[in-house]
């Protein structure tokens, strides 16, 4: 809890860093998607992986675990029959996605 707590000024820092340097590349606006999704949403999703990266190196080297039972807390994850169909329904909209934008034209 203390860690999560202590994540939200980091979070807050890292939030204004990245409006600052699009402030100085020029890229103030805010109404483009594709703006955002370049110049604010990919660079705050990679400190924030490359931040909790940190993080986790450092709760592990210092030898901490979930239970007296296990020494990992990692579990095994099963792919299951309604993650296939999920995965092909997600492939299928990207697939139609795709074929809509080449008969508009735009691709």
């Amino acid at each position: 809890m203390l860690i999560t707590l202590t994540f939200i000024p980091v979070l807050n820092k890292e939030i204004h860093q990245i409006r600052n340097a699009m402030k100085t590349r020029g890229a103030v606006s805010f109404w483009k998607p594709e703006l955002i999704y370049r110049a604010f949403i990919i660079p705050l999703v990679v400190r924030l992986v490359n931040i909790s990266d940190t993080l986790t190196l450092s709760v592990e080297t210092k030898a901490f675990v979930c239970s007296d039972l296990r020494p990992s807390c990692y579990k095994k994850i099963v792919f299951i029959k309604k993650d296939s169909v999920t995965s092909g329904l997600f492939i299928l909209l990207i697939l139609t996605a795709i074929f809509m934008k080449i008969k508009i034209g735009e691709f």
